[in-house]
């Protein structure tokens, strides 16, 4: 199952590019303009694509966070977030609403889907913000069994976000 979860983050994060660093228990990304708390217990894996991923206590359950400065598109939040989820199949969209994190507005999205070449069932929830010159997608992706450690790691991390004053 790890294996299409680490599919599915790969295939529908936008490209971005390293250059965080931690600091005091949360990651710090000055170049695109960002700070996020760490939810507590999870651990932080390499993903391809990621500026930030993050794997929960016993598995099961992944966030990842990747910016684009300047985005490589300038569609609407809801466009946005249907390219982001590319790889998909079978969705079915739970719930999908207006967001505010640390005061720039956009889309959250849950849904159930099947990813990747297993199918496997999966439980995602996304947000995408754009805030100045830079396009922001937060996702969490986790089993169906799991999806409860899932969201509240994923709210952890919306809860810890702060943009950088002066950020791009």
């Amino acid at each position: 199952m790890r294996r299409a979860q680490a599919a599915l983050l790969t295939g529908v994060l936008l490209a971005g590019c390293g250059g965080g660093r931690f600091v005091n228990g949360a990651y710090l990304n000055e170049a695109k303009g960002f700070r996020v708390e760490l939810p507590p217990g999870w651990v932080r894996i390499q993903m391809e694509g990621a500026d930030l991923a993050l794997r929960a206590p016993g598995g099961g359950v992944t966030l990842a966070v990747a910016a684009s400065c300047p985005p490589a598109e300038e569609a609407a939040p809801p466009i946005l977030t249907r390219h982001l989820l590319f790889g998909l199949r079978q969705r079915e969209f739970v719930r999908q609403e207006a967001v505010s994190l640390d005061g720039a507005t956009g889309l959250k999205t849950q849904l159930r889907a099947r990813a990747g070449a297993s199918g496997a069932a999966v439980l995602v929830e996304a947000v995408v913000v754009r805030r100045g010159n830079c396009l922001y997608d937060l996702l969490a992706v986790a089993r169906p069994e799991t999806s409860e450690g899932g969201a509240a790691g994923f709210e952890a991390l919306l809860r810890g976000w702060q943009f950088l004053r002066g950020a791009p």
